[in-house]
């Protein structure tokens, strides 16, 4: 039998103490296993003021700031802020400073790198993008920015978006206006704090949300898309006065904007029944005028100011032989007018995958295509695209809501949608050994769809 003595006894007190102080709890554990690695960069806030002022439009005013944790980091301070006509950069400035708060190097507007976004399809326009990078050679370092926009209008009202999917400790978009000034906007979070106040000349409202962590910013596939739309219940663009509280209303807009440009000359409207000949069914005449402008006429886009969205006059592209989406369909309709078939544009978001929203009109698109009914026959035509025939559309205006430009207003129509049976390639090989050893293939392949327009 074991004694433990007075001695052996205030050891082993030592050691169990000992084992106690070292050995995690299950507390412990649970904490480690939750503990997340370190974004790479994180904004401390990311604030949005928009300020709506009846002689100057909008002010709009973005401040920022990020620590940077690691190089995959970096990407947070490559910035680009775009220029149109109707936007211009008033002032930026931007900071860089080390962990604990000492400068590197400021910024200011007329020290960003800028240019003019042409292409081998765009001629001219207004835009001009400015771009900078802010970054520092140690992590973590800070990144501090905030720069000013002028919109001379409320048309093109600015959607709260972030460039990023970074985690944000705090983010706010706050809207002021000049009282009984009406504006719509829809949320796609449903959990923002909404603080409002009100006072003789203005109403202010301020949506906002703490604690957006990489998980809550990619949920549901948000990740880099707004977070906030907004459109304004009245706005006027080129002195043109439009609404956006219906798909209606937003339409008769785009229909007294544009509908006399679909007119050509007395001598272009004989070269054009010349090109027809004897045909007068109305699908075959659409198709012939469909293939003829998307042919023999270049994709080329001038716009300045509210070239954008007005189409040249189509006589003048007739006579150019080049114009952009919305030349090129009004040119259509012009055509298509010689022979008293009506055919209507159609506004759609070709260059964004995300969906508009049906029931929250405002400015969502960026492409115009054209359709007509005949015989019962919903017949749409993308201009710029000469692999298409009448009938079929690319794939990036395909299954889409489209806004309809009717003379008596605008209607959300569905443009047809492809399934794979219909775009497909099928190759079929055989081969042929000869007595010789000489192996000689034959190579048939069937094209359709999205396929049959590459080649």
């Amino acid at each position: 039998m074991h004694t433990v003595t007075a001695g052996n006894s205030s050891l082993y007190s030592i050691i169990v103490v000992f084992l106690l102080a070292v050995v995690p709890t299950g507390r412990d554990l649970v904490s480690a296993q939750e503990q997340k690695p370190v974004p790479d960069a994180v904004y401390l806030y990311d604030n949005w003021m928009v300020e709506v002022n009846p002689t100057r439009g909008i002010l709009l005013d973005i401040s920022r700031k990020v620590r940077v944790n690691s190089p995959r980091g970096r990407p947070v301070g490559r910035l680009k802020i775009w220029e149109t006509f109707y936007r211009s950069l008033k002032r930026f400035d931007g900071k860089v400073t080390d962990s604990v708060g000492n400068a590197y190097y400021t910024v200011t507007k007329d020290e960003l790198e800028s240019g003019y976004p042409f292409s081998d399809y765009r001629l001219y326009s207004n835009d001009r993008l400015f771009s900078v990078d802010l970054t520092a050679p140690t992590f973590p370092y800070f990144i501090e920015y905030s720069y000013r926009l002028q919109i001379d209008n409320t048309f093109f009202w600015p959607d709260w978006e972030f460039p990023d999917a970074y985690p944000r400790e705090h983010a706010s978009y706050t809207v002021a206006v000049p009282r009984l000034f009406g504006y719509r906007t829809y949320p796609v979070y449903a959990d923002l704090t909404v603080d409002s106040s009100r006072s003789l000349k203005r109403d202010v409202v301020t949506w906002s949300r703490n604690g957006l962590t990489v998980d809550s910013l990619t949920d549901g596939g948000q990740g880099n898309y707004p977070v906030m739309y907004v459109a304004p219940s009245n706005f006027a663009v080129a002195r043109q006065r439009g609404s956006t509280e219906s798909w209606a209303a937003l339409g008769r807009w785009y229909w007294d904007l544009t509908h006399k440009r679909a007119k050509i000359s007395g001598k272009q409207q004989q070269e054009v029944k010349q090109w027809v000949g004897q045909t007068t069914d109305p699908q075959q005449i659409l198709s012939l005028l469909k293939d003829a402008v998307s042919r023999n006429w270049r994709y080329v886009a001038i716009e300045v100011g509210i070239g954008g969205w007005r189409p040249h006059k189509a006589e003048a592209v007739y006579r150019s032989h080049y114009g952009d989406c919305k030349d090129l369909t009004y040119l259509w309709l012009a055509m298509s007018d010689v022979f008293e078939i009506k055919v209507y544009p159609a506004l759609v978001r070709a260059r964004n995958p995300q969906p508009l929203l049906p029931d929250f009109p405002k400015d969502w698109f960026d492409h115009v295509i054209g359709v007509a009914v005949v015989g019962g026959d919903t017949l749409w035509a993308d201009l710029t695209t000469p692999g298409y025939p009448l009938g079929r559309l690319p794939y990036q205006v395909e299954d889409r809501n489209a806004l309809v430009i009717l003379p008596e207003g605008g209607e959300l129509w569905r443009t047809p949608a492809t399934g794979p049976a219909d775009n497909k390639i099928i190759r079929t090989l055989r081969g042929r050994l000869s007595s010789d050893g000489d192996l000689s293939f034959k190579l048939r392949a069937t094209v359709s769809g999205h396929k049959l327009a590459m080649f």
